[in-house]
């Protein structure tokens, strides 16, 4: 026994920091650089304009993007034309042509067993006067891709650029996903752009009998995030690098009748470049496994909350390894109590109860405070007690 126990040991800690790997294979007749670690396998396509083109999610061999498809065709006395399958996730410039097939230059490939990182670059990203420098990386146990670029005005005049993460992929292909948009209220305009205005902020579902094609919706958080029924996976986008409020918002557009698909799409605030200036960026995107809802990130945790009769039930999911820790939770500036939160890792969902005791007549917005000092406000539920 004693060393079959060493054998599930040292057969467990090999399983849980798998090295990262960064590989070169072809899709659809051109080459992808797949970065790997044990929970996902992006492939980007430095052909595809820097295209993530693949992702799956490994413990479950799940994709989650349509795939990869890029044709060719030879005319005579005319430029090849191209065309790229809009599948994937690729950064674009809002009031500007996406360009699918701009030929990205792979300036860096690193591969150690912490992290696999790829960085490319294009002279004139998308037919304009700016450069445009893009990096991933995958770390090692960790269920997160992490997403930089960098703008720089090559011209002689002002630009003013709008980047925006153009995501087009699917938890399950048989059935379009819900889109969690934690939305501000009482907003119809930002920027002269009209977006669709809800009374009070709160966490917006487009689900996916929604008839609207399309929806703007003025951000209240810096991530948003889709679900299904028919899979143990939420995947969240966030932007990291500067706060989205008061002039980002998210997008999301879908397609006809029983088609799937449905963006999810975060569209930065406006940046004016003097010419030599650049400004840099940085999204993850995030798979938490378990959960049933997501109602905020907090770090590497994502929580769902719901109020029951006498009780708050929590859900934790992570997307790297979170130590135990406790949790302070409060209503309004009450103090509820404090959750004891196992060491958590990515992979599961962890559930916690907190009973509620006599509290007076109230509507008050749910907030905790993790040990780390990291803290955190929902946007919904609120706790309303009417006795």
């Amino acid at each position: 026994m004693k060393y079959w126990s060493l054998f599930l040991i040292l057969f467990g800690i090999g399983v849980v920091y798998a090295d990262c790997s960064l590989t070169v294979e072809e899709r659809s007749g051109v080459p992808v650089r797949i970065l790997k670690n044990r929970w996902i396998q992006a492939e980007i396509a430095p052909q595809a304009s820097g295209s993530v083109v693949g992702l799956r999610y490994l413990p479950l061999k799940q994709e989650l993007m349509a795939p990869f498809i890029y044709k060719v065709e030879k005319i005579d006395l005319l430029p090849d034309q191209i065309q790229v399958s809009s599948g994937g996730g690729r950064t674009a410039l809002w009031g500007h042509k996406l360009l699918l097939d701009q030929k990205m230059k792979v300036n860096k490939e690193e591969s150690v067993s912490e992290r696999a990182k790829l960085e490319m670059f294009h002279q004139y990203y998308q037919g304009l006067p700016c450069s445009f420098q893009r990096w991933m990386i995958l770390e090692r146990d960790a269920a997160m891709l992490k997403i930089g670029f960098t703008l720089k005005n090559n011209g002689d005049t002002p630009l003013t650029l709008r980047p925006w993460d153009n995501l087009v992929m699917q938890l399950n292909s048989q059935g379009r996903d819900d889109v969690i948009i934690p939305t501000l209220g009482g907003i119809s305009q930002i920027g002269g752009m009209g977006v669709q205005q809800v009374s009070h902020d709160q966490i917006f579902i487009k689900k996916r009998d929604m008839l609207t094609k399309e929806i703007k919706m003025v951000a209240a958080r810096n991530w948003l995030a889709r679900r299904n029924n028919d899979s143990p996976l939420i995947f969240a986008v966030r932007l990291i690098s500067e706060p989205l409020s008061p002039d980002g918002f998210f997008y999301s557009w879908s397609g006809d009748g029983a088609s799937p698909i449905c963006t999810m799409e975060v569209v930065c605030p406006p940046a004016k470049l003097e010419p030599g200036q650049e400004r840099a960026y940085e999204f993850e995107y995030l798979i938490f496994q378990g959960m049933t809802d997501l109602k905020e990130i907090c770090g590497d945790i994502g929580i769902n909350c719901e109020i029951q009769k006498n009780r708050i039930e929590w859900q934790f999911a992570v997307v790297r390894p979170v130590p135990e820790q406790t949790l302070l939770v409060y209503a309004g500036k009450q103090e509820l109590g404090k959750l004891n939160l196992p060491a958590m890792r990515p992979g599961q969902a962890y559930q916690v109860s907190l009973p509620l005791g006599d509290l007076p007549k109230s509507k008050l917005p749910i907030s905790g405070k993790f040990a780390t000092g990291a803290s955190f406000e929902l946007l919904e539920p609120q706790l309303v007690i009417e006795n």
